[in-house]
């Protein structure tokens, strides 16, 4: 039967998940993660969410084969400034070397401005209902294609394809912690209306 874990995606609990994944799944052949196309073209981008790129890591070491599930990221990916996309190319390749202070300030507070309105789109696109709609059509897409043995997406996502294609087992996981405790509500009983086959929550990492 196809596997579908959907996650509150906080590094927290990213050692717990792999621990399950090993435990539950041992290796899988396939993996389908909430990555986009060119995901190992920014896995070390300055601004990038690594939960899911430490997850592709993890798994393809070990010979897995990871598929890129969210082929529709672009719809709520901000653009990043041109400026911005220098400076991290200099950073990655450690040949941002400032000789003042004021070198070294300008650029910190650049970074941390591009990163504040990044963050800021990405919040505002993901309000809309039409953009998620387009986006978990694209995760739907790469399942039927691929095929996974196991899939690992966000929660919402994961009730996506639970929704569309009920027969998968669908596993709705997360950790003890306050944080996501608080979160459940929100992400589980709010937004979607497939309810999982099995709920796991497991000791958070920090206990």
């Amino acid at each position: 039967m196809p596997e579908v874990i959907g996650v509150l995606h906080l590094d927290r609990n990213l050692d717990r998940l792999i621990e399950t994944i090993d435990l539950d799944f041992g290796v899988p052949k396939s993996l389908m993660l909430e990555l986009p196309t060119d995901w190992r073209d920014y896995r070390d981008g300055l601004i990038t969410d690594g939960y899911f790129h430490r997850l592709a890591s993890e798994y393809e070491k070990r010979g897995t084969r990871i598929i890129a599930g969210d082929n529709n990221r672009y719809i709520i990916e901000p653009h990043l400034s041109e400026w911005f996309l220098d400076f991290e190319e200099r950073v990655r390749n450690g040949e941002w070397n400032p000789d003042t202070l004021k070198d070294w300030s300008k650029g910190v507070i650049g970074f941390i401005g591009e990163m504040s309105r990044y963050n800021s789109l990405l919040n505002w696109n993901q309000l809309f209902p039409s953009k998620h709609r387009i986006r978990n059509h694209g995760f739907l897409e790469v399942y039927d294609e691929c095929k996974p043995e196991l899939t690992v997406v966000g929660c919402v996502h994961g009730k996506h394809l639970k929704n569309q294609r009920p027969d998968v087992n669908y596993t709705f996981f997360m950790t003890d912690s306050l944080i996501e405790r608080m979160a459940f509500p929100v992400h589980y009983y709010l937004l979607g209306s497939a309810k999982a086959d099995s709920y796991k929550v497991l000791p958070s990492s920090s206990s």
